[in-house]
């Protein structure tokens, strides 16, 4: 049966479920994980988000991170991971979820000076001046500004766009996953990180059963389904209170996310297929919504 993305939408609600919280675990033993650019977490007193996002990581060469859009805390997250592994001297593919009809407009925004000119032209293209989905966010700017400053102090870090607009999810999601397949097959000797919505990011088949117009249907496949031969690791990356910023069945704006309670920091689930469609949950303590990057940053 062929979905439409708003059936995904539900799905996503769905799967929400799968990811409750529970106290921080252990890195688990991955038999199939190839060693690959394996630093050692940064210790303090309490994890942060970095600490447990490389705790989860460990030695894969690509990591999903699966994201609520519209948020300031998860393009800042991947920018700390990105920071990361630059100061190690690792090379990084940086996948963002923008049509890859962009890529020229952020290869040459990477390749100036980022005065007001460059911002100008880069946020000028479709995806930035589109109806805001939390995509085009001032935190996803940012990102790409930070990326853009560790190659100004000569990190070897890309950028590549993967979306695929297609009607159809299952042909979406493919297509995704065979861009990101070919940026991973052109730098072997690269870290792969992902940037995506939670559902593309999924490496599983949702556990239990979907129903659509009361019948049981197969989920469908995702970007992270397709890559699973690449064995990569998958984060559902969420929060115990506050907002994100996106478009579900055509409510576009902010939504808050599932009380959790109170905390003072992150927390790491490790979960099995049996559990969640992904590998880990990390559960950061707040979620702020990052507005649209045109608003704040053209005149």
């Amino acid at each position: 049966m062929r979905l439409s993305w708003l059936t995904a939408a539900a799905l996503l609600a769905l799967v929400a479920g799968c990811t409750a919280d529970h106290a921080h675990v252990q890195d688990r033993a991955s038999p199939t994980s190839m060693p690959f650019a394996q630093a050692a977490p940064v210790h303090s007193p309490a994890p942060s988000g970095l600490d447990l996002m490389l705790q989860a990581i460990g030695g894969h060469r690509i990591a999903l991170l699966g994201e609520m859009h519209g948020t300031q805390e998860i393009p800042a997250l991947a920018g700390q991971l990105v920071t990361h592994y630059a100061a190690a001297h690792v090379p990084v593919l940086l996948g963002l979820e923008i049509n890859p009809d962009e890529q020229a407009d952020v290869d040459r925004f990477l390749g100036s000076n980022g005065d007001v000119h460059a911002r100008d032209a880069l946020l000028a293209g479709t995806q930035w001046l589109a109806p805001f989905d939390g995509r085009d966010s001032e935190a996803m700017f940012g990102l790409i500004e930070h990326v853009r400053q560790l190659r100004g102090s000569g990190a070897d870090i890309r950028i590549v766009y993967f979306d695929a607009h297609d009607p159809d999810m299952d042909a979406r999601n493919r297509r995704m996953a065979d861009i990101l397949r070919a940026a991973a097959a052109q730098d072997p000797g690269a870290m792969l990180l992902v940037l995506t919505g939670n559902v593309h990011a999924m490496t599983h088949r949702p556990p239990g059963d979907l129903y659509s117009n009361g019948r049981r249907i197969e989920p469908p496949m995702t970007a992270g389904r397709y890559l699973s031969d690449l064995n990569p690791v998958s984060i559902d990356v969420s929060a115990a209170s506050g907002e994100y910023s996106a478009c579900i069945r055509r409510d576009c704006g902010p939504h808050a996310v599932p009380e959790r309670g109170p905390r003072a920091s992150p927390s790491l689930q490790t979960q099995s297929p049996s559990e969640s469609a992904w590998d880990f949950s990390l559960t950061l303590p707040q979620f702020h919504v990052s507005p649209s990057a045109v608003s704040r940053q053209l005149p």
